[in-house]
């Protein structure tokens, strides 16, 4: 009984990472050991009342919408290219977790929300996406590459990033985890400063996030500033736009994750890039072929690499705001906003009632 209630979670779970009945067997064979007929999937989420839908959902359609980015190339280069002037980069990697791209995002920086990402280069698999109020702090990007670590067993290969001070932790903890490894990618070699176009797992997906979600917020918060002139850019305004949006940007980008992760990539221009969706090709490399390249990390060494890190506070915002915010929202029966407008709302009520009273 318990091994069954255990495969029907799995199914479970797996359905809801946007798995078909098919890619659930092989999840489930290679991660779970747990071999079962396609057919004891799909009576086994009728049971448990979990339909595909026949038409194509919103998830879908953003689906259909990242493989048209993907497969488009940048507008700039076309010409070169048609004259031949141009060699298109390529792209290779050993498996999952062999190359990590990690890199910020500061699109939303003005209004004081600032955007980090991790993804695998071989799966484009995203590890981290994370928005907080700063990315220059290195221990705070460190905090991100350490809970990736314990959330994975282990450490990549290999680290790719822009040069930048924020990277400096990550680039320590990566070669102190890495320093006892006999492959040639160990220690020194196993963390590589390089260009943007270096870096192009990560700055492809930055312009679909744009698309998919940032702009969004950059059009919200330019209203406020242009349009409604609340927003000066100092430290109250600030404080005010990472107390009141910043839960629910980071909701928005845990979906972006989701739907990325789940989304079917096609064939491209390179026939080495893998075909299928991020997800299953970071759990189970070996069934397209490739190999799963994490490192073993020892806990004593991971825990060392901990105690350099911070953990991110309760509050995204000054405390003294945050404090006096719940106090406001308290005595003026105020709840939390759940969508855009209604934070627009707080933001200025709240502005209004503080400025005011300074």
């Amino acid at each position: 009984m318990d091994a069954i209630m255990s495969r029907e979670r799995l199914i479970r779970k797996y359905f809801k990472q946007g798995l078909t009945r098919k890619e659930i067997c092989i999840t489930l064979a290679f991660n779970n050991a747990i071999h079962v007929s396609e057919s004891t999937v799909k009576r086994t989420l009728r049971e448990l009342n979990l339909f595909q839908r026949k038409q194509k959902s919103n998830v879908l359609a953003v689906a259909l919408f990242i493989l048209k980015e993907i497969e488009q190339s940048d507008s700039d280069g076309i010409q070169l290219r048609k004259r031949k002037k141009l060699r298109r980069r390529t792209y290779f990697s050993r498996g999952s977790n062999f190359v990590w791209h990690i890199d910020g995002y500061d699109k939303l920086k003005p209004f004081g929300i600032c955007i980090h990402g991790c993804i695998d280069g071989f799966s484009r698999y995203l590890i981290w996406l994370r928005a907080w109020n700063t990315n220059n702090d290195p221990r705070i990007i460190a905090r991100y590459f350490i809970d990736a670590i314990k959330d994975t067993k282990g450490c990549p290969t290999k680290i790719r990033s822009d040069r930048g001070t924020e990277n400096g932790f990550v680039e320590q903890i990566q070669r102190f985890l890495r320093r006892n490894h006999d492959d040639v990618f160990a220690a020194e070699k196993s963390f590589l400063y390089g260009s943007s176009t270096s870096n192009q797992r990560i700055e492809r997906f930055w312009g679909i996030l744009r698309k998919e979600c940032i702009q969004y917020w950059m059009d919200i918060f330019k209203l406020l500033r242009d349009e409604l002139d609340a927003f000066s850019g100092d430290f109250l305004d600030k404080s005010l736009v990472r107390f009141i949006f910043m839960k629910m940007i980071q909701e928005e980008l845990n979906d972006v994750s989701g739907v990325w992760n789940s989304h079917s990539i096609q064939k491209g221009h390179n026939h080495d890039n893998p075909v299928g969706k991020p997800l299953l090709l970071y759990t189970i490399p070996e069934y397209y072929g490739k190999q799963n390249c994490l490192c073993v990390t020892e806990r004593a060494d991971v825990r060392i690499c901990d105690e350099e890190t911070i953990a991110l506070p309760q509050s995204p915002c000054d405390d003294i705001v945050y404090d006096l915010c719940l106090l406001l929202m308290e005595d003026n029966n105020w709840i939390y906003p759940s969508s855009a407008e209604d934070g627009i709302e707080l933001y200025l009520n709240l502005r209004l009632i503080i400025r005011n009273n300074i």
